[in-house]
């Protein structure tokens, strides 16, 4: 059970990380420059990515909500994103053939699925909260810290300084844009997240990586990929601004998962 929800978390944290991500992989495109936010951008430009990463930041909580697609490994995770000043999600995750529906809402976690039935005692959503008292919201609270630090995504490029987002390609108002970071800006970038907490992929195992994210109109993104080691990492962003609201279960329909 532990090893089921420890991977649902950590590509919850993985699908809003993404958001401010530091780098990015080559592309192509019909155009070697851009006009986007009043500026022209070409080909072989650099920006910083804390700027880069502050950009997108801005334009995802200006937007508040997008769809989102993730691959990590056996983990695929769609749903819907609010990047606003209350960080919340609705995501289905489907991690080896374990589909659990997760529901991110005011710092605490619904989870479901068939998966988790037996241990629902006939509730759909069990209720965890870091702030509980029951044996489940005790044992994942140190691994829930880090939803809310990804979902404030700037912070990722706070623990380096330094890192460049080179232009690799433009396509009308789409830009692409690369950064290489070494493994030990990834171990920084990883103690500043995770810090001590209980997730794969942490700051001992950080690895050399390379991020692609793809900007499009108003500094939005439309997808990033990660590459660091053997592991790949996807996301997929549409919808921007349009994604249905999202809520907390109704109180009749959640408990507590049993042990």
């Amino acid at each position: 059970m532990k090893r089921i929800l420890t991977a649902v978390v950590a590509s919850a944290a993985l699908t809003l990380t993404a958001c401010g991500g530091g780098s990015s992989d080559s592309g192509s495109g019909s155009n070697d420059s851009a006009t986007t936010q009043g500026a022209s951008v070409k080909v072989g430009d650099t920006i910083s990515a804390k700027e880069l990463g502050g950009k997108t930041s801005a334009a995802a909580s200006k937007a508040v909500t997008a769809n989102v697609k993730t691959t990590s490994g056996d983990a695929p995770v769609e749903g819907v994103v609010n990047f606003g000043d209350t960080p919340s999600f609705k995501m289905e995750v489907d991690e080896q053939g374990n589909k659990i529906e997760m529901i991110y809402v005011d710092k605490v976690l619904y989870l479901g699925g068939d998966s988790l039935a037996s241990s629902l005692n006939g509730k759909k959503f069990a209720k965890i909260d870091p702030n509980g008292t029951d044996p489940m919201s005790q044992m994942m609270a140190p691994m829930m810290q880090v939803l809310d630090l990804a979902a404030q995504p700037a912070q990722m490029l706070e623990a380096v300084d330094g890192l460049e987002a080179k232009v690799v390609a433009v396509d009308g108002d789409t830009v692409t844009y690369e950064t290489a970071i070494t493994a030990e800006q990834a171990k920084q970038i990883a103690e500043k997240l995770l810090g001590g907490s209980d997730l794969p992929n942490n700051a001992a195992n950080a690895e050399a990586m390379t991020v692609t994210q793809v900007v499009g109109k108003d500094d939005l993104l439309q997808s990033v990929k990660t590459v660091s080691g053997q592991q790949t990492t996807e996301f997929a962003y549409s919808d921007w601004g349009s994604a249905p609201k999202i809520s907390a279960p109704p109180a009749s329909e959640v408990g507590s998962l049993s042990m």
